[in-house]
């Protein structure tokens, strides 16, 4: 899986992009832009790549993401006839309402929650229920009133402070372009050979390296082991079939490419912070 630059070119007289997308599953490509995006899942349900974070995604969802954070959803289930999968996406430029204005028009909370959205952001209780709420109605509002809209709940949601990151703390977009395009590169070759078993050769055949010297280059760039983001991938895929199926767990398991129950057990816990059991509880 290749890495695109998206350039997004809003409409005259509005600094906002507000789409309702409307497809049969979500299938795009992982990509980047300079602009901050917050995204509100409709209907859908899958897995969701942002940065170095894979994790399964449901109906409901809304995540804030900053500027050329890598991210991808991905529901490679068939839609239900009838169903197909919808979201209400809204870019914007950081020049909408710079750090700076924030500070001196006394939001330094919106300020930081901005500076925070570089890891993405998935939010929470009263926060998502609130942004589901303003998503929903906002693309058939006036463009001025898009933007009010959009400020008083960036507002809103910083105050909260209900919201989780999603990458990990050590996750940052590489400085460079190239790096950036070679790790994620290895990140959609794992994230489509995960059924199959991501190999570590491969990988380092694809950036020209031998296997000792990409172990060095990924660590160096992630703060992570390449087998870490395998099971954390892994993990993420669990999800999706414990929220969607009924498969006995260990099943999942063994589906997702762990070669133990007590294994699976171990790195979910991990990654998620429960046992796949309880997490299959919160969805019933």
């Amino acid at each position: 899986m290749k890495l695109h630059f998206e350039k997004i070119t809003p409409a005259a007289g509005t600094p906002l992009v507000v789409q309702r997308v409307v497809e049969e599953a979500f299938t795009g490509p992982l990509h980047f832009h300079p602009e901050l995006e917050l995204t509100l899942i409709v209907r859908s349900g899958g897995q969701r790549y942002v940065g170095d974070s894979l994790e399964a995604f449901e109906a409901g969802d809304v995540v804030l993401l900053g500027e050329n954070l890598p991210h991808r959803w991905a529901s490679p289930l068939p839609a239900a006839p009838g169903t197909p999968a919808e979201a209400v996406v809204v870019q914007f430029g950081a020049d909408v309402a710079t750090a700076d204005w924030w500070q001196r028009a006394g939001g330094q909370h919106v300020a930081q929650l901005l500076h925070e959205s570089r890891r993405g952001l998935c939010l929470l209780g009263a926060a998502r229920e609130a942004a589901a709420q303003v998503l929903h109605t906002l693309p058939e509002l006036p463009a001025f009133e898009q933007v009010l809209a959009l400020l008083g709940l960036l507002s809103q949601v910083a105050r909260s402070g209900d919201y989780r990151p999603l990458s990990s703390p050590s996750f940052r977009v590489p400085l460079r372009q190239e790096d950036s395009r070679r790790l994620n590169q290895v990140y959609g070759y794992i994230y489509e050979t995960l059924t199959t078993g991501p190999d570590l050769g491969t990988a380092a055949a694809a950036l020209h390296l031998s296997p000792s010297a990409f172990c060095h280059y990924f660590r160096k760039h992630t703060q992570k082991t390449f087998s870490q983001v395998v099971n954390e991938a892994r993990v993420g895929q669990a999800q999706q079939l414990l929220m969607t199926t009924d498969r006995p767990v260990a099943d999942v398991g063994y589906a997702c490419g762990f070669n133990s129950l007590s294994n699976f057990n171990k790195q979910f816990a991990r990654v998620v912070g429960c046992a796949p059991t309880r997490f299959r509880r919160r969805y019933q």
